[in-house]
């Protein structure tokens, strides 16, 4: 039987829209490109990929997380606030409410295979309009917004909420996402197998099933025999 796939949202289905970023700064005299700031992206999540309690006060980035991108490409600390500032604050801004077209690829693809889907997003209450911006909310059975059900991976309750509500045993689904002490433990924790997306090959050390991004997950998925090896749990217990 194919497992149902839960799926985190930014950093692995939506993401900032990297071009717009690239204007702003095009715009203030400097110059990168998307891919680039992609590469940042992934550093800078890496980078606060912490177990929570790790936090350190006021957050990981303090200053919002537009400013800590734009210093990963060399802009200077102040230069970078007040850009990531403007960003933030366009009437348009949406927050991550961008995607690739190898995400819909690869969800269109899993969708006429057969799977069934839902997302468990650490998110602010908007995670759905977001989706709805990236146009993916419709390969989604329900969207799971931590600031509407009132947990935050890697709590397993926002897991199990989904699974009493989807009628779905743990060992009946996968879950993928970015964060790896977010998403693969919270999944863990839940009893739900999980692999977590590495597209600049930086989590290498830790334990357990990494893939590069959404768009390898069909050929992942077609390779595997069961969820229960040890790989998929490698923070069970924790």
């Amino acid at each position: 039987m194919k497992p149902y796939l839960f799926f985190d949202a930014g950093g692995t289905v939506i993401f900032p829209d990297f071009a717009r970023v690239a204007g702003a700064l095009e715009s203030a005299g400097r110059t990168t490109d998307p891919d680039a700031l992609f590469r940042a992206f992934g550093r800078a999540l890496y980078e606060a990929d912490l177990p929570p309690e790790a936090a350190p006060p006021g957050g990981f980035y303090p200053r919002g997380f537009y400013a800590a991108l734009l210093e990963r490409v060399g802009v200077p600390p102040a230069e970078a606030t007040r850009l990531g500032g403007s960003l933030r604050e366009d009437p348009a801004e949406l927050g991550w409410a961008a995607t690739f077209p190898w995400v819909e690829a690869a969800l269109h693809e899993l969708r006429g295979q057969g799977y069934r889907m839902s997302v468990i997003s650490n998110s602010d209450g908007r995670v759905a309009e977001r989706l709805a911006h990236a146009g993916l909310d419709g390969y989604f059975d329900r969207i799971y917004d931590s600031a509407l059900v009132g947990y935050e991976k890697p709590d397993p309750r926002i897991f199990q909420q989904a699974l009493d509500e989807l009628d779905l045993a743990p060992s009946e689904c996968l879950h993928v996402g970015d964060l790896y002490h977010f998403d693969v433990l919270g999944a863990n924790r839940a009893g739900v197998a999980a692999i977590l997306l590495d597209p600049f090959g930086l989590s290498s050390g830790r334990p357990g099933l990494r893939i590069p991004t959404v768009a390898d997950y069909p050929r992942f998925l077609a390779g595997i025999d069961g969820l229960a090896a040890p790989a998929f749990h490698p923070l069970a217990g924790r």
